[in-house]
């Protein structure tokens, strides 16, 4: 995924080549590790590729082996917000210092991280929850199925004034901004 706004620009990818056991991470200019997993742990890496147009450098962002580059991060100026599995991690870019950490209490791993203007909407496996700017949690909703589409559909889609989803059931689902179920449609 890419994210570019007037004072920097992101690349998030996976890394599946780092390891842990090395000590030698030459590509990286920073290694974080904020949850101190070892080589014997389930971990995968995103690797952040940074753009501030006057430094350019690259980050290893260890966590959890359910952590998945797409749509995984919010770009708001210099700060960069990521989560990989129920973990938020929050980067000062300029800085090159992680600025906080959250644990999100979502049901499931999480898929995907999407910014409002008063907070956030995480995509999760099971669960679709709304957080505040601080990730204090504002509801959650959880379906019949885990979130994901076996037939190519969009299972997350966050409109203006609601929430669209489908399940692995391809039951579809709308709910408006305070988390109350306009829609339901059970597969025929």
């Amino acid at each position: 995924m890419k994210l570019t706004n007037n004072r920097c620009a992101v690349e998030v990818t996976l890394d599946d080549n780092f390891d842990l056991k090395s000590s030698d991470h030459r590509e990286y200019d920073l290694v974080l590790n904020v949850d101190g997993y070892t080589a014997q742990d389930f971990y995968r890496v995103l690797s952040l590729s940074v753009n501030l147009f006057h430094d350019k450098y690259k980050v290893a962002l260890v966590g959890s082996g359910q952590s998945y580059p797409d749509d995984c991060a919010v770009l708001d100026d210099e700060i960069l917000t990521v989560i990989q599995d129920n973990r938020v991690v929050r980067l000062d870019l300029h800085n090159r210092t992680v600025v906080a950490t959250y644990d999100t209490d979502l049901y499931g791993c999480a898929f995907g991280l999407y910014s409002t203007p008063d907070g956030y909407f995480i995509h999760g496996e099971l669960e679709v929850a709304r957080y505040d700017k601080d990730f204090n949690k504002k509801w959650g909703f959880s379906g019949r199925d885990i979130f994901v589409s076996p037939n190519n559909k969009q299972a997350f889609q966050l409109l203006e004034d609601r929430v669209c989803l489908y399940d692995f059931e391809d039951n579809y689902y709308e709910l408006d901004y305070n988390g109350n179920q306009l829609l339901y449609l059970p597969h025929k």
